[in-house]
């Protein structure tokens, strides 16, 4: 968006950008599909938070959709089990 500048600018023109403020979303980087059977698998929630020393209720929300899961916190949890564990539950 461009508009005209006052008196005093060196450029007849100013660029603006909107800024909706806030903080950014986090892109899905596991479907709760494959999220909770792998929760399941290492004996639930608690348990993956304290395995991940995260807070309980972050792990919550991740599993119930309430927050999309972070690449990194996704990449953790894949590394706690086998790749083939839980396929089927995921498709």
């Amino acid at each position: 968006m461009t508009t005209s500048a006052g008196a005093g600018w060196a450029s007849d023109a100013v660029d603006m950008h909107l800024d909706l403020g806030g903080r950014r979303r986090n892109v899905l980087a596991m479907t709760l599909n494959e999220l909770n059977p792998v929760l399941a698998r290492l004996d639930g929630i608690r348990a993956v938070a304290r395995i991940l020393k995260r807070d309980e209720r972050t792990i919550r929300r991740y599993s119930n959709g309430e927050r999309a899961l972070p690449a990194d916190i996704a990449e953790e949890i894949r590394r706690l089990v086998p790749a083939d564990c839980c396929n089927a539950a995921a498709e």
